[in-house]
């Protein structure tokens, strides 16, 4: 009988999420009202995460998003991005 059992102990991660400046608008994106005058700015974020598996079936876990709280939106979105964010859960399963 094969089994596979999921470590205990403790994990981390990182992502980087970027883009360049979008300054090269076509005549319709010059009059969209999603899109700042001149284009939308580039941007970078970093997210960090953290966790530890205290047993096969649970895990707890710390996560920061935009860790620079840099201001940044997505060309054509119309929504800026969040703020700094953190989230802390604990999962279970069976």
């Amino acid at each position: 009988e094969a089994r596979w059992e999921s470590p205990i102990g403790a994990y981390v991660g990182a992502a980087f999420r970027w883009a360049l400046a979008q300054d090269r608008l076509a005549l319709t994106d010059r009059s969209d009202a999603r899109i700042p005058p001149g284009g939308t700015p580039g941007f970078a974020v970093v997210d960090l995460r953290a966790g530890y598996r205290l047993s096969r079936y649970v895990i707890a876990s710390l996560v920061v998003e935009n860790v620079g709280d840099t201001p940044y939106r997505y060309h054509g979105s119309s929504i800026n991005s969040p703020q700094r964010g953190v989230l802390v859960s604990l999962e279970g399963g069976l």
